[in-house]
């Protein structure tokens, strides 16, 4: 019996140490070829990545190999490789697409057409599937297609899945910032709960924005949308918004007090507003906003608050002669 357990601990080991090796040697071949890849050695890569596929089909190793046939114009091998994997993973949207990638890369451009449009109109009314194809175009950077994807996408789906985060990214990427901005103001006027989401991406999008032609699509957006729905409060939150963001306290007050006529606010914001004015030196626009507190009399509950305000702005507005 004691020599039963070392005969099997023994076994246990070598086993353990037999996988250790085989690991060890996988993990090395496939340093080599990932070096052959960068270093444009596509040749050695590919007879690598050929036996690491066979061995395990993993995803990184799949891009890679068909990368280094597509490099050699293998396109033929190529496609022999996508198509196992469609067979071997049906319902996937990413191998159909590499099969129009490859097709595009052999230079049949009219194939790899018929095949996307043939993806695109197989869609079924199901968000997951829409964003499974739209993400593996993204993916072989076909963000045309992609759009097109999700707009067929919105088509079936309606309002129930407008897909507009995703189709503001693709805006963004193409520089259409008008569109961009159109499809975020869309989607927080269809639900105002994604208000606070949609302002932190705003905000992303203006921190990269040096000739300001994003902050002027989404202003020019907001002035338009304004104009035509007078009845909806979440065009001047937004422009509110958007005024501080740039520390625009002139259309701050503006929009404040749009905002404070149509919720009978008594003021809240206005007076928001002009403390935010004094703090940055902007003391006509504040002494502005107090007044506009303290004309509606001694009831309203910012009256005192206001009047304060008022005096302080005076001694600073004196002392600095700041306008």
């Amino acid at each position: 019996m004691k020599h039963l357990r070392i005969f099997l601990v023994l076994f246990l080991f070598i086993t353990a140490s037999a996988y250790a090796q085989r690991d060890e040697d996988t993990s090395s071949d496939e340093r080599l070829a990932n070096q052959y890849l960068r270093e444009g050695e596509f040749e050695k890569a590919v007879v690598l990545y050929e036996e690491l596929f066979e061995k395990a089909p993993t995803p990184v190793i799949y891009n890679n190999y068909l990368q280094c046939l597509i490099e050699l114009g293998e396109f033929r091998r190529a496609e022999r490789l996508v198509e196992q994997q469609i067979s071997n993973n049906p319902g996937r949207w990413r191998f159909q697409v590499d099969l129009g990638y490859v097709f595009d890369k052999s230079g049949d451009t009219r194939k790899s057409r018929r095949h996307f449009d043939s993806l695109i109109r197989s869609l079924s009314a199901h968000p997951p599937s829409v964003n499974d194809l739209a993400n593996a175009f993204i993916f072989r950077e076909y963000f045309d297609r992609a759009l097109e994807t999700y707009l067929q996408g919105r088509s079936m789906l309606g309002n129930s899945y407008p897909f507009n985060l995703q189709i503001a990214a693709i805006y963004s990427q193409r520089g259409e910032h008008d569109k961009m901005m159109t499809e975020y103001i869309d989607l927080i006027s269809l639900d105002d709960s994604y208000i606070e989401n949609v302002q932190g991406l705003i905000q992303d999008e203006l921190n990269n924005d040096p000739d300001f032609s994003k902050s002027d699509a989404l202003r020019r957006v907001l002035l338009e949308r304004s104009q035509r729905d007078a009845s909806k409060t979440i065009y001047p939150e937004m422009l509110l918004w958007l005024s501080l963001q740039q520390k625009d306290f002139r259309m701050a007050l503006r929009q404040a007090r749009v905002l404070d006529r149509r919720m009978d606010q008594d003021g809240q914001l206005v007076i928001e507003v002009a403390k935010l004015s004094a703090v940055n030196n902007q003391f006509d626009i504040s002494r502005e906003g107090f007044q506009y507190i303290i004309n509606q009399g001694d009831l309203n509950p910012f009256y005192l608050e206001a009047r304060v305000g008022l005096l302080n702005v005076k001694y600073l507005q004196a002392k600095t002669g700041y306008g």
